[in-house]
Protein backbone atom coordinates (compact mmCIF):
# COMPACT_ATOMS: atom_id res chain seq x y z
CA UNK A 1 0.00 0.00 0.00
CA UNK A 2 1.30 3.74 -0.26
CA UNK A 3 1.92 5.22 3.06
CA UNK A 4 4.19 7.32 5.43
CA UNK A 5 6.04 5.20 8.19
CA UNK A 6 7.21 8.01 10.09
CA UNK A 7 3.35 9.10 10.69
CA UNK A 8 2.27 5.18 10.65
CA UNK A 9 -0.07 6.00 7.61
CA UNK A 10 -1.36 3.17 5.09
CA UNK A 11 -3.70 4.18 2.30
CA UNK A 12 -4.76 2.00 -0.66
CA UNK A 13 -4.29 4.13 -3.55
CA UNK A 14 -7.71 5.28 -3.87
CA UNK A 15 -7.36 6.99 -0.67
CA UNK A 16 -4.06 8.15 -1.62
CA UNK A 17 -5.72 9.78 -4.55
CA UNK A 18 -8.01 11.64 -2.01
CA UNK A 19 -5.15 12.85 -0.07
CA UNK A 20 -3.56 14.34 -3.25
CA UNK A 21 -0.55 12.03 -2.32
CA UNK A 22 0.55 13.64 0.89
CA UNK A 23 0.28 12.80 4.09
CA UNK A 24 -2.60 14.05 6.27
CA UNK A 25 -0.27 14.25 9.18
CA UNK A 26 3.33 16.30 8.27
CA UNK A 27 2.17 17.05 5.37
CA UNK A 28 5.12 15.87 3.27
CA UNK A 29 4.91 13.28 -0.28
CA UNK A 30 3.02 9.62 0.54
CA UNK A 31 5.70 6.46 -0.31
CA UNK A 32 3.61 4.92 -3.41
CA UNK A 33 3.65 1.45 -3.13
CA UNK A 34 3.42 -1.72 -5.23
CA UNK A 35 -0.75 -1.56 -5.24
CA UNK A 36 -0.74 1.80 -6.88
CA UNK A 37 1.38 0.35 -9.97
CA UNK A 38 -0.90 -2.36 -10.02
CA UNK A 39 -3.37 -0.67 -10.14
CA UNK A 40 -1.80 1.66 -12.73
CA UNK A 41 -1.05 -0.62 -14.87
CA UNK A 42 -4.94 -2.64 -15.40
CA UNK A 43 -6.77 -2.25 -17.91
CA UNK A 44 -9.91 -2.74 -15.47
CA UNK A 45 -10.63 -1.64 -11.62
CA UNK A 46 -11.19 -3.66 -8.79
CA UNK A 47 -14.85 -4.34 -9.16
CA UNK A 48 -14.62 -5.52 -12.85
CA UNK A 49 -11.84 -7.96 -11.64
CA UNK A 50 -14.21 -9.56 -9.18
CA UNK A 51 -16.76 -9.61 -11.40
CA UNK A 52 -15.13 -12.05 -14.36
CA UNK A 53 -13.30 -13.82 -11.58
CA UNK A 54 -13.90 -17.13 -13.19
CA UNK A 55 -11.44 -16.58 -16.47
CA UNK A 56 -9.13 -15.87 -13.27
CA UNK A 57 -6.23 -18.59 -12.87
CA UNK A 58 -6.54 -20.79 -9.50
CA UNK A 59 -4.46 -20.84 -6.75
CA UNK A 60 -4.27 -21.19 -3.41
CA UNK A 61 -3.00 -18.90 -1.22
CA UNK A 62 -1.06 -20.53 2.01
CA UNK A 63 0.71 -19.61 5.57
CA UNK A 64 3.63 -21.50 6.35
CA UNK A 65 2.34 -23.99 8.94
CA UNK A 66 5.20 -23.09 11.22
CA UNK A 67 3.88 -19.51 11.27
CA UNK A 68 0.26 -20.82 11.90
CA UNK A 69 1.71 -22.90 15.07
CA UNK A 70 3.68 -19.65 16.21
CA UNK A 71 0.41 -17.75 16.35
CA UNK A 72 -1.79 -20.23 17.58
CA UNK A 73 0.50 -21.22 20.59
CA UNK A 74 1.98 -17.39 20.85
CA UNK A 75 5.52 -18.50 20.69
CA UNK A 76 8.01 -17.51 18.08
CA UNK A 77 8.67 -19.99 15.61
CA UNK A 78 12.26 -20.59 16.04
CA UNK A 79 11.24 -21.73 19.70
CA UNK A 80 11.70 -25.56 20.52
CA UNK A 81 8.02 -25.70 21.36
CA UNK A 82 6.56 -24.85 17.93
CA UNK A 83 9.65 -26.65 16.20
CA UNK A 84 8.67 -29.97 18.37
CA UNK A 85 4.99 -29.49 17.21
CA UNK A 86 5.93 -28.67 13.77
CA UNK A 87 8.60 -32.05 13.67
CA UNK A 88 6.11 -33.91 15.16
CA UNK A 89 3.03 -33.08 12.63
CA UNK A 90 5.19 -33.76 9.79
CA UNK A 91 5.89 -37.05 10.83
CA UNK A 92 2.75 -38.08 11.89
CA UNK A 93 0.38 -36.72 8.93
CA UNK A 94 2.69 -36.32 5.97
CA UNK A 95 4.25 -33.10 4.57
CA UNK A 96 3.68 -29.56 5.32
CA UNK A 97 1.70 -29.18 2.16
CA UNK A 98 0.17 -31.96 2.57
CA UNK A 99 -0.97 -31.39 5.96
CA UNK A 100 -2.13 -27.83 5.02
CA UNK A 101 -4.19 -28.53 2.30
CA UNK A 102 -5.40 -31.87 2.53
CA UNK A 103 -5.72 -33.94 5.53
CA UNK A 104 -9.02 -33.78 7.44
CA UNK A 105 -9.00 -31.50 10.53
CA UNK A 106 -10.34 -34.55 12.32
CA UNK A 107 -6.71 -35.95 11.60
CA UNK A 108 -4.88 -32.56 12.30
CA UNK A 109 -6.36 -32.20 16.04
CA UNK A 110 -6.16 -35.93 16.55
CA UNK A 111 -2.16 -35.13 15.93
CA UNK A 112 -2.32 -32.03 17.71
CA UNK A 113 -5.12 -29.48 19.26
CA UNK A 114 -8.14 -28.28 18.50
CA UNK A 115 -6.63 -24.98 18.55
CA UNK A 116 -4.14 -25.64 15.65
CA UNK A 117 -6.93 -27.65 13.82
CA UNK A 118 -8.62 -24.24 13.79
CA UNK A 119 -5.96 -22.48 12.63
CA UNK A 120 -5.42 -24.28 10.17
CA UNK A 121 -9.38 -24.54 8.90
CA UNK A 122 -9.10 -20.55 9.24
CA UNK A 123 -6.12 -20.44 6.77
CA UNK A 124 -7.89 -22.95 4.23
CA UNK A 125 -11.13 -20.70 4.16
CA UNK A 126 -8.82 -17.42 3.98
CA UNK A 127 -10.56 -16.57 7.49
CA UNK A 128 -7.20 -14.20 8.09
CA UNK A 129 -6.14 -11.17 9.23
CA UNK A 130 -3.94 -9.17 6.38
CA UNK A 131 -2.12 -5.75 7.31
CA UNK A 132 -0.74 -4.75 4.32
CA UNK A 133 2.82 -3.40 4.21
CA UNK A 134 3.78 0.03 3.44
CA UNK A 135 6.59 2.63 3.04
CA UNK A 136 9.52 -0.24 4.23
CA UNK A 137 7.35 -1.81 6.75
CA UNK A 138 6.25 -5.80 6.27
CA UNK A 139 3.06 -6.83 6.06
CA UNK A 140 1.43 -8.86 8.84
CA UNK A 141 0.02 -12.15 8.39
CA UNK A 142 -1.95 -13.23 11.24
CA UNK A 143 -4.41 -16.69 12.15
CA UNK A 144 -5.62 -14.90 14.83
CA UNK A 145 -6.57 -10.95 14.66
CA UNK A 146 -7.28 -10.65 18.57
CA UNK A 147 -6.72 -14.13 19.96
CA UNK A 148 -10.15 -14.96 18.23
CA UNK A 149 -11.24 -18.59 18.47
CA UNK A 150 -7.16 -19.45 19.70
CA UNK A 151 -8.15 -20.96 23.27
CA UNK A 152 -5.15 -21.71 25.13
CA UNK A 153 -3.10 -24.14 23.56
CA UNK A 154 -0.97 -24.77 26.69
CA UNK A 155 -4.04 -26.29 28.50
CA UNK A 156 -3.65 -29.13 26.05
CA UNK A 157 -0.02 -29.83 27.22
CA UNK A 158 1.94 -27.96 24.03
CA UNK A 159 3.98 -26.05 26.53
CA UNK A 160 6.17 -28.99 27.98
CA UNK A 161 8.05 -29.29 25.15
Amino acid sequence: MDGHRDCNISFHPDETKKHKGICPKCKKPLVIGVMNRVIELSDRTEEEAKEHGQSRVPYTSLVPLVEILADTLQKGWATKTVQAVYHSLIAALGSEFHILLEVSLEDIEKASTKQIATAIDRVRKGNIFIKPGYDGEFGIVKVFANGDERGVARQQGLDLM
